[in-house]
C-alpha cells in the first residue's frame, strides 16, 4: 500500500473548504470512517484540524481531545491516518523548538503525544524549552505538570512548584468556584462529583511534590487545611506515619 505524506493530503483538501457548523462536520466525518471511506475522512479530519478553530473558538477543546481520538482511531484500519498524526507532531514541535512557539502550540503537542500515548515526549519537551527558551518554558508548566509529575521527575517539579502553599489557595480556589457552579441546574450531580474529584486529585499531587522534595511541613499544612474542606479518605491517608 502506498502511505502518503501529510503535504500530499494537503493537497487534496478543496481550496474554499467551508464548515460553519464543526459539530455537524465531525457528525459527517465519523460517518465516512463508519462507511469505510478512510481516505475522505482523513482530509475532513487535516482540515478540521487546521481550520475549525477559525469556524468556532468553542471548538478549542474538542480540537484537542475527541477529535484527536477520533483520527487516532481511524489510523487503527487506515496506517495513512497514523502517520499524518506523527506528521503533525513532528511540525508542532520543530515549531516550538525553532522559536520558542506559542502557549496553544504547546498544549497542541501534548495534547498529541497523549493521544499517541507518549507523555514522555511530553516531558522531554519541556525539558528543551526550559533550556533554549527559559523565560517562555514557566508559561507551559500549567499543560506540562501533570505530565511531569506522572513520571516522577521531582527534580523538574520542585523548580516551579517551590510555594506549595500558594498552589494549593489556587486548588482551593478553583474548587470553590467549580463548587458555585454545581448548584446551578445547568451543571447539576456530574459537575460537582467532577469538582470533588478534581480537588482531591490536585491535594494529593501537591502532597506527592511535598513528600518528595522533603518538604514535609508543607504536605501536612496542605494536608490539614484540605481535610477542613472536605474529609477524604485519600486525603487522609496521603501522608505516610513519620519515623521520629
Amino acid at each position: 500500500m502506498k502511505f502518503w505524506t501529510l503535504t500530499a493530503l494537503l493537497c487534496l483538501l478543496p481550496a474554499a473548504a467551508q464548515a460553519e457548523d464543526m459539530q455537524a462536520y465531525r457528525n459527517q466525518t465519523r460517518k465516512l470512517v463508519r462507511e469505510g471511506k478512510h481516505a475522505e475522512a482523513l482530509e475532513r479530519i487535516l482540515w478540521f484540524h487546521d481550520n475549525a478553530l477559525e469556524h468556532d473558538p468553542g471548538m478549542t477543546g474538542v480540537r484537542l481531545s475527541f477529535a484527536l481520538s477520533d483520527w487516532n482511531r481511524l489510523a487503527d484500519d487506515y496506517p495513512p491516518a497514523g502517520i499524518a498524526l506523527l506528521e503533525v507532531r513532528d511540525r508542532t514541535t520543530k515549531r516550538l523548538l525553532e522559536d520558542g512557539g506559542t502557549f496553544q502550540l504547546f498544549q497542541e503537542a501534548a495534547a498529541i503525544n497523549r493521544t499517541l500515548e507518549d507523555d514522555a515526549g511530553t516531558v522531554h519537551l519541556f525539558e528543551q524549552m526550559e533550556k533554549s527558551y527559559p523565560r517562555k518554558a514557566p508559561r507551559y508548566w500549567i499543560v506540562a505538570k501533570d505530565y511531569v509529575i506522572a513520571a516522577k521527575r521531582y527534580d523538574l517539579a520542585g523548580r516551579y512548584m517551590q510555594d506549595l502553599d500558594a498552589d494549593y489557595r489556587r486548588v482551593k480556589q478553583m474548587y470553590d468556584l467549580n463548587l458555585k457552579l454545581s448548584n446551578d441546574p445547568k451543571f447539576g450531580a456530574d459537575h460537582k462529583n467532577y469538582t470533588e474529584r478534581t480537588f482531591t486529585n490536585s491535594v494529593l499531587q501537591l502532597i506527592e511534590v511535598a513528600l518528595a522534595t522533603d518538604r514535609r511541613q508543607d504536605a501536612e499544612s496542605i494536608q490539614k487545611q484540605a481535610l477542613a474542606v472536605r474529609d477524604d479518605a485519600k486525603i487522609r491517608n496521603a501522608i505516610p506515619p513519620s519515623d521520629k
